[in-house]
């Protein structure tokens, strides 16, 4: 087992992702905030449009990708315009989840790959809460001015993917632990349902 912590872990493995199969396409990013996940896609040498309902952008992060204020539900986009599209700690926030993935889809070129991150609902804090007696209960408070209206298990995950009409390639459990603390980057599969992020490749 390797420790490390749950960012450096995620951030790693779309880092190398992203350079295997995503280097030098043209990738539309849905909801970037701060920039720091969309920095992670220009350094694998992503050609990025980025969008998000407000500029939170840092200052140091901007002028390194192309940026406009949009809604995911709504892109302003020709059917078929990009390589791929990623979304990244989104869609949990997002009213109608589906409708976005079909979004997403129709902005997707042919056999063009769309990438889905979220956190994970059976995570290993979740748990912990629970066998506390504290119930998990949405809409969930899960930090300042930061609701999840629902989050997903894989198979759940999965579920929604499929009912966008897009076909899963690749599904990665990622990190287990309780942010703040070291973690496990890699662990037995009995345990993989418990990790803390979900991240799904599917193809249009």
């Amino acid at each position: 087992m390797c420790i490390n912590t749950f960012e450096k872990t995620r951030d790693t493995i779309i880092l190398n992702y992203a350079k295997e199969n995503l280097s030098g396409k043209r990738i539309l990013e849905i909801g970037c905030e701060t920039g720091k996940r969309t920095v992670v896609l220009v350094k694998a040498g992503c050609k990025v449009t980025s969008l998000d309902l407000v500029d939170k952008r840092k200052p140091e992060f901007c002028g390194k990708y192309n940026f406009i204020t949009a809604d995911g539900i709504d892109l302003p986009f020709k059917n078929e315009t990009f390589d791929s599209v990623v979304s990244f700690d989104v869609i949990e926030h997002i009213n109608d989840d589906k409708k976005v993935l079909i979004e997403c889809r129709r902005v997707t070129k042919k056999n063009g790959l769309i990438i889905l991150g979220t956190p994970n609902r059976l995570r290993l804090s979740h748990k912990i809460r629970q066998f506390l007696g504290r119930k998990i209960i949405y809409p969930l408070e899960v930090g300042k001015n930061c609701i999840h209206l629902r989050e997903y298990s894989m198979e759940e995950l999965c579920n929604l993917v499929n009912s966008a009409e897009l076909q899963i390639i690749k599904k990665i459990n990622i990190w287990l632990g309780l942010v703040g603390f070291p973690g496990f980057k890699y662990f037995p599969g009995l345990f993989g349902k418990y990790v803390q992020y979900l991240l799904v490749i599917a193809r249009k």
